[in-house]
């Protein structure tokens, strides 16, 4: 295997930097090149082939001539040459490691080529995950970021059969990319090439057993890359750790995935996510994801608000997982990798023990004595001289006793002094926390602004931090929450567990009123790390599992919340939303108005009326198809909404102001007796959303539909006007507005219509539509401008 100087050129301009690391078939360095005042990076991977004079001796000895061996050994060159020509064609994506030149080197001593392929500078998968724990939403966006690279794989009729985390890597932009074209599985064509171990760790059964196979082995090999993720770091039938991993292990875990035993479902594994991983790594590629688009589709379904989370640094929910394979904290050295592999602590200092600031702060002996004073012996010839001696030596000695009582009583005085600015600065920490506490129910601002000021005084101290985030929480500013979280403590990783435990349950707390109850529930079973949970906490983590579909387990919690003698208002609520769950309506229905009759706490009866107009929205859904058990439930949702933001104080709560609206709409639609101000009403109350500060791109789609079907054509375009500057990129409102104007103009005299507008905005919205976009509303006005140019009102 051939190496590099530091230091050295490659490619011109480029200069090898550092080494990244050895993998088994080369090696991977950094380079750089300056160029008009700007540095550039790159990964450089250099192969040898064959990769050691012993490897060209065994095919020697195995009868090849020289002749033949130069020969084969090229034509491993050749292939080598070929992969990088796939990868050339997929240059420019967004999911696959970029490749972006590379050469040829022939050995001038002898059989042998290096062949140098730079590409985009990456972290690897592992040391990245071993440094950053992986949250679910993050093993979410891996599997949908390679499906991405799947699916432009099969477009280009290329089945990877590599797949595996050390050819995943992530870049400094949080996407995860795809790598390995099959040099490695070129490369193992030589005698001394890579061990098959690697590769049948998640080898699809069919490729193992020899079978034809298709497009599924890929996404079978995926699935158990995210099921390595949710175990642990341990891939099906593996011992959990601590335990270690034998070679028994291994290869008895091998043969009872490729034999078609059912996996069991990974550590972290549960819900909705788990179903997923599950159905990918299925034995018969029959019950398998027909396509990496679907099993993308999947994963966005359950992803955590996907298109907001351009998260740069995995966070978050953090899993646990066997750390013991780079417990040295070494790169592997992928191809393609920057080799990143400091581990990364908070700055934030650990907290103080014990209750007494001011230990530490003086010397315990009370400060210094002062300097002993020098004798002199000197012989004295006359009494005198000793008598003056004497009286100068009585002199010193009473000074030096005053001076030593004048410094200590100085000394005492400034600890007494400095003692009474630290009791002044703990007494204003202990009044600011207080008064931010009571705060966070009635102005949950101000107490912010408390928290801050507590945090400036004891920096070191947990306790501000999670009243902080707690206030965010009371402000509904949950996405801020979370992110103060996350993101700016670190989930408290610098505090003990009890802190970090406090912290999980807001974060928690926090997840479940944005509706992500995947997060939600990881997070409410973190928090009983430090001890007992909450019964708040309880209560929302079996909601949350009742939500994902995991019935069993929210039962549990709630025999668990009966055992612990939870208030009646508190397990009826959890009943209802497991009935809920379990799609039995009639009895979520009376047991949210039970709740809602009963309680007297704030929160829950949002909660509970909140459950409720769900209940009615899921039932609204069913009156299409003539299967609602209840009658008339949007405008049953309509009556509780309504009552309950003045019944309980909800004005400024934007959520309950959009269910309030989606119900008016849908109870326009659905109910016949009501009159149509219900949509005028609908219009006004998605107009109150965006007043309390909310944007988001449906908001403005709703309020344009209402105004179209209410022929308020002016305020439908104004709403158009709105939407486009809040979202420029969006090709959505130059589609309504083409559609807007077609309406316009065929209201028109024939003789006076003009499609000239709109056919512009069809065109402006075409050039903003992304490949990734939904484009139902695009394929829409597609059709509506072929039909303008087949009657000849545009020309084609």
């Amino acid at each position: 295997m051939s190496t590099y100087e530091i230091g050295s050129i490659v490619f011109d301009k480029w200069k090898i930097c550092r080494e990244l690391g050895q993998g088994s078939y080369g090696t991977v360095y950094e380079i750089q090149r300056e160029d008009f005042g700007g540095v550039y990076k790159a990964a450089l991977k250099v192969i040898t082939v064959p990769q050691s004079r012993t490897e060209l001796q065994s095919v020697l000895d195995e009868g090849m001539t020289p002749p033949q061996a130069k020969q084969y050994f090229y034509s491993v060159v050749e292939d080598i040459g070929r992969e990088c020509a796939i990868m050339s064609r997929l240059k420019g994506t967004g999911n696959i490691v970029s490749y972006e030149d590379h050469a040829v080197l022939r050995h001038p001593d002898g059989i042998g080529w290096d062949i140098l392929i730079r590409m985009e500078l990456l972290h690897p998968l592992l040391p990245y995950v071993y440094q950053h724990p992986m949250a679910r939403r993050d093993i979410i966006r891996l599997g949908i970021d390679i499906c991405k690279a799947l699916e432009l794989c099969q477009r280009y009729n290329i089945i990877h059969r590599d797949i595996k985390p050390e050819n995943i890597f992530i870049s400094d932009n949080g996407d995860y990319k795809l790598g390995d074209f099959g040099i490695a599985r070129t490369i193992e064509r030589t005698t001394s090439g890579l061990s098959k171990k690697g590769t049948y760790s998640y080898m699809a059964p069919e490729v193992y057993i020899g079978k034809k196979y298709g497009f599924s082995v890929d996404t079978y090999s995926l699935g158990l890359v995210l099921y390595r993720m949710l175990n642990k770091n341990r891939g099906p039938f593996l011992p959990q750790p601590p335990e270690a991993i034998t070679y028994d292990n291994r290869e008895q875990a091998l043969a009872r995935r490729v034999s078609g035993e059912p996996l069991p479902r990974p550590f972290y594994g549960e819900g909705r996510l788990g179903e997923i991983v599950l159905k990918a790594c299925a034995f018969d590629p029959k019950d398998r994801y027909s396509s990496p688009q679907q099993l993308r589709q999947e994963l966005e379904a359950i992803s955590y608000e996907a298109q907001d989370a351009a998260l740069i640094y995995p966070n978050g929910d953090e899993l646990q997982i066997d750390p013991s394979r780079y417990a040295s904290g070494k790169s592997s050295g992928a191809a393609g990798t920057a080799g990143k592999t400091n581990a990364v602590f908070s700055d934030r200092p650990q907290r103080t023990s014990g209750t007494n600031r001011t230990q530490g702060v003086f010397d315990a002996s009370g400060g210094g004595s002062p300097a002993p004073v020098r004798k002199e012996k000197k012989k004295a010839h006359r009494g005198l001289v000793w008598v003056l001696v004497l009286v100068a030596s009585a002199a010193i000695a009473a000074g030096s006793l005053l001076l030593l009582h004048t410094r200590q009583e100085k000394q005492a005085q400034l600890a007494a002094a400095q003692q009474a600015q630290v009791q002044e600065q703990q007494n204003q920490y202990e009044a600011l926390m207080e008064q931010g506490t009571q705060l966070c129910e009635t102005d949950p601002e101000q107490a912010l602004g408390c928290f801050e000021q507590a945090q400036a005084l004891y920096p070191e101290e947990s306790a501000p931090y999670i009243s902080y985030a707690y206030a965010l929480y009371c402000a509904q500013d949950y996405e801020r929450c979370i992110s103060y979280i996350e993101d700016e403590l670190g989930l408290g990783k610098a505090y003990d567990i009890e802190a970090q435990s406090q912290l999980s349950e807001i974060l928690g707390a926090a997840y479940f009123e944005c509706d992500d109850y995947a997060a939600a529930a990881s997070f409410f079973r973190l928090s009983t790390a430090g001890g007992d949970i909450t019964v708040n906490a309880q209560r929302d983590y079996a909601v949350s599992l009742g939500r994902l579909g995991d019935i069993d387990a929210a039962d549990e919690i709630l025999s668990q919340m009966y055992a612990a003698g939870a208030s009646g208002d508190v397990t009826d609520y959890v009943q209802a939303e497991i009935d809920y769950a379990k799609k039995e309506y009639l009895d979520a229905e009376s047991g949210f108005q039970a709740v809602l009759n009963q309680t007297q706490d704030i929160a829950l009866q949002k909660r509970a009326l909140r459950s409720l107009a769900e209940v009615y929205r899921d039932c609204a859904a069913l009156v299409r198809t003539g299967s609602s058990p209840i009658g008339n439930p949007a405008t049953k949702a309509v009556e509780v909404l309504a009552n309950g933001i003045e019944t309980y104080g909800l004005r400024y709560d934007s959520t309950i102001w959009e269910m309030l609206a989606l119900a008016y709409f849908e109870a326009y639609h659905t109910d016949p007796s009501v009159p149509q101000s219900y949509l005028r009403k609908a219009g006004e109350c998605f107009n109150r959303v965006l007043e309390l500060g909310v944007t988001k791109s449906y908001l403005y789609s709703n309020l344009y539909t209402i105004y179209y079907e209410l022929q308020e054509y002016d305020l439908a375009e104004q709403t158009l006007d709105a939407y486009a500057a809040q979202y420029p990129k969006d090709y959505e409102p130059y589609a309504f507005r083409a559609m807007l104007y077609i309406t316009l103009e065929n209201r028109k005299e024939q003789s006076a219509r003009d499609y000239s507008v709109a056919v512009e905005a069809y065109e402006t919205a075409g050039q903003l539509l992304r490949s990734d976009d939904d484009a139902t509303y695009y394929q829409q006005l597609q059709s509506l401008i072929q039909q303008l140019q087949k009657e000849g009102w545009i020309n084609g």
